[in-house]
């Protein structure tokens, strides 16, 4: 249930997410129906059903709320109920323009300058005074509501321990506490209490056939029936666990199969104990937290559908978004569960690009009315403040500090991040260097390499900027001409190729660069290194064991080879050429330097080598063994990469689609996370986490998380870190619906379950 309902007027949208983000930072869990009632569902039951499962509704007094007849109806069916009612004042009005109910009560000021945090706490304050009263109100007002709507039906009537702290709530609230007791409650406790009653009365059989032996079966017979009465309920309870368990079971079974099923057949399984007013059975909460652990996706806030353009931070902790309502920034937790959302209103061109945050500021490149020409932008987060600038960003290394711009036409200049605002503070390092061909940065942020006009490398020290002045780039000893570069994931090894990608076959040169402590020195020089291929593509392995090489070669047809060529840089003497049928577009190395993946956006084939089998290929005098190839059923490669957190493969397709590859496995099928495919407009990648964000093009974004983590301990966070609110919130985010009445019907009827269709979330419809 949620703890807070707020009834406010649309005008006045910006405060209530506002008051919203506030209470929920404070563990509260509210309901708004700006992004609470699921599409194609009728609203006003769901708003309805709000108000019953909250313990304090808040009502936003402005002059619009006050005139609102929808607003009014809420507080009507509140008031109904006995709901606590909180007015707070938004903005002044007359207070006879105010719903009559609403006029007895004390009013909390309320608004978003000075007063907004002192009001906070007020609220805070009122909403928790006497907070264990309310919630029991709450819980008898949802049972109460069941035991109606089922005409009464006497398997919903309190037994127990229940009947007995009903009976005690109902005697307090006799002494005026707040908020009172209903009439429905009131009816529903003396149904429960004379249900029991009447249940003991059967116990009672009296006669007088023969007195002694009468008195004694009569005596004997109450007693095993008192017994029968007191076990029916446990026996009632020992059956909800046992099937709970059984879900539980059944969830971890579907894990592979179907995991959004799985994760709703465990959520259900902690449903039906909650239900019955009993305490979770912690290894289905276990099941959950692991199941949420494994395989967390899930839709972001509805207010962000549409939403053309998203990028993450360096840190991977916030998103930024662009759609045609503005600029959206939130900022998620270890999770990925929105801790924050800020918005800007943007009347500027097109978003292209984004780059940051960088302290307070976002830089963006938009279009502009010269299409070859985008402008720049500066956004403060704090302020809203937009400020255009004359600095176009190109790169931004991955821990954030330096971005690096160019100036006008022949300037370029790296910024320091930590220091930026709107003078843009810059160190030149290269004027008059004309379009640069390349640029790329280590992993590590300390080092970056530029080509120049003359297609010379010139290399960087990041680490030894002097603030604010001017720095010259080295220029390193090997062949001009250069055309490609790459740096190994570790930092220590620079690869560069003599090639323009043209198809004229003109021989190729490879140069690398080893790093020696903080000095750099050429390490092979090949001339001809593909033998009459152009060079195409190259990448450097993590650790730098391996060189990977796509080159192309033009045959007698005039057909293209685009194959891939392996060298070991431990052991110059071993080549391998990796064949495939159509040229290659993407390689990729894992991070332990133990695969290779090769596949090309014409082909529907990855393909993923061995690179362990080195050593007995080399003996044996054959190619090197290809571990497997996956068909992603006729979709185009668009881009491949390893995960870093495990061993496994992410291939998006042309569509695209997401396939994760489990290569500890070889012969298990590829998986489609939730048996979907991504139909995505764009994707964005997360710079240091295994996560990524696909956008639609009229839905929310998905954000989709495929770290595992290690040796359980994402279960063991998630399942002492989170309440059972908190646990089932996740779970509602990750799952997105509830189950269908054939699931309902197949896992949980035939467990022996009398509970017709239930509502394991109450957000979401029937479905």
């Amino acid at each position: 249930m949620d703890d807070i309902f707020i009834s406010y007027s649309r005008v006045d949208t910006d405060f209530v997410v506002k008051l919203r983000e506030s209470l929920t930072q404070r563990d509260f869990q509210v309901w708004v129906d700006q992004d609470s009632i699921p599409y194609a569902v009728e609203w006003r039951p769901e708003i309805q059903q709000a108000i019953d499962s909250a313990q304090a509704v808040i009502f936003v007094i402005t002059p619009e709320s006050a005139a609102s007849a929808e607003c009014e109806k809420e507080i009507s069916y509140a008031l109904l109920n006995n709901k606590r009612l909180i007015p707070i004042v938004y903005r002044p009005v007359d207070p006879s323009q105010v719903p009559q109910q609403l006029r007895k009560l004390n009013w909390l000021p309320f608004d978003q300058g000075e007063a907004f945090t002192d009001g906070l706490e007020k609220l805070i304050e009122t909403i928790e005074t006497d907070h264990e009263w309310v919630r029991l109100h709450t819980r008898l007002h949802i049972r109460a509501r069941e035991w109606d709507t089922k005409e009464r039906n006497s398997s919903y009537v309190l037994r127990g321990d229940d009947l007995i702290s009903a009976e005690e709530w109902l005697k307090q609230s006799t002494l005026g506490k707040q908020p009172a007791s209903t009439e429905l409650q009131k009816e529903y406790i003396e149904e429960s209490r004379t249900f029991a009653t009447r249940i003991r009365r059967r116990t009672i059989v009296v006669g007088s056939i023969g007195l002694f032996i009468v008195l004694s079966l009569a005596v004997l017979f109450f007693i095993q029936r008192t017994k029968t009465a007191d076990n029916f309920e446990q026996a009632q309870a020992n059956h909800r666990r046992t099937v709970a368990l059984n879900l539980a079971s059944e969830a971890e079974n579907l894990v592979n199969a179907n995991p959004q099923l799985a994760i709703l057949l465990a959520a259900e399984g902690m449903r039906i104990t909650q239900r019955a007013g009993e305490q979770t059975v912690q290894e289905v909460r276990r099941t959950l937290a692991k199941l949420l652990t494994a395989y967390m996706a899930r839709p972001m806030a509805k207010v962000l559908a549409g939403s053309y353009y998203s990028s993450f931070s360096v840190d991977s902790d916030s998103i930024v978004f662009a759609s045609s309502n503005g600029l959206h920034f939130i900022e998620l937790d270890a999770y990925g569960l929105s801790k924050s959302y800020h918005s800007i209103s943007w009347s500027k061109g097109r978003i292209q690009r984004t780059y940051g945050p960088v302290g307070n500021w976002f830089m963006v490149q938009a279009e502009s009315d010269d299409e070859n020409k985008p402008t720049q932008y500066l956004v403060n987060l704090e302020s809203n403040e937009i400020v255009e600038v004359d600095a176009q960003p190109v790169a931004l290394t991955l821990d954030g500090r330096w971005l690096i711009v160019v100036e006008g036409k022949y300037t370029v200049s790296l910024m320091d991040t930590q220091i930026i605002g709107t003078e843009l503070p810059r160190s030149k390092i290269g004027e008059h260097w004309g379009d640069l061909e390349d640029m790329v940065f280590t992993d590590d942020g300390n080092w970056l390499a530029i080509l120049d006009r003359d297609l010379t490398p010139n290399l960087i020290d990041l680490r030894n900027l002097d603030e604010g002045g001017a720095v010259m780039a080295q220029k390193l000893a090997g062949s001009t001409g250069i055309h490609l570069l790459r740096f190994s994931a570790n930092s220590r090894w620079l690869a560069a190729a003599d090639t323009d990608n043209r198809l004229a076959v003109s021989g190729s040169k490879i140069d690398l660069w080893r790093r020696d402590n903080n000095a750099w020195r050429i390490a092979i020089d090949k001339k001809d290194f593909l033998q009459s291929r152009a060079i195409a593509m190259l990448d450097v392995s993590t650790h730098g064991n391996w060189l990977a090489v796509v080159g192309w070669k033009v045959g007698d047809s005039g057909d293209n080879d685009r194959g891939v060529t392996l060298w070991h840089l431990g052991d110059e003497s071993y080549r391998a050429y990796l064949t495939l049928p159509e040229e290659v577009n993407h390689i990729t190395f894992s991070s332990d330097d133990r695969w290779i993946a090769a596949a090309s956006r014409y082909d529907s084939k990855v393909r993923i080598w061995d690179l362990n089998d080195y050593a007995e290929s080399k003996r044996d005098n054959r190619e090197l063994r290809m571990m497997r190839e996956f068909d992603v059923k006729g979709r185009g490669v668009s881009s491949l990469g390893f995960f870093k957190s495990r061993n496994a493969l992410l291939v998006l397709a042309a569509e695209p689609v997401v396939w994760d590859f489990d290569l500890s496995n070889p012969e298990q099928q590829p998986f489609t996370f939730f048996g979907r495919r991504i139909e995505a407009e764009e994707i964005a990648f997360a710079p240091d986490k295994d996560w990524l964000v696909t956008l639609d093009k009229d839905g929310p974004p998905w954000l989709w998380m495929f770290e595992k983590p290690a040796a359980g301990s994402g279960i063991n966070n998630l399942y002492a870190q989170l309440s059972d609110i908190e646990l089932l919130s996740l779970a509602r985010q990750v799952a997105g619906r509830n189950l269908t009445r054939a699931e309902w019907s197949e896992y949980i009827s035939s467990m022996g379950v009398e509970e017709v269709h239930q509502k394991t979330f109450s957000e979401f419809g029937m479905p």
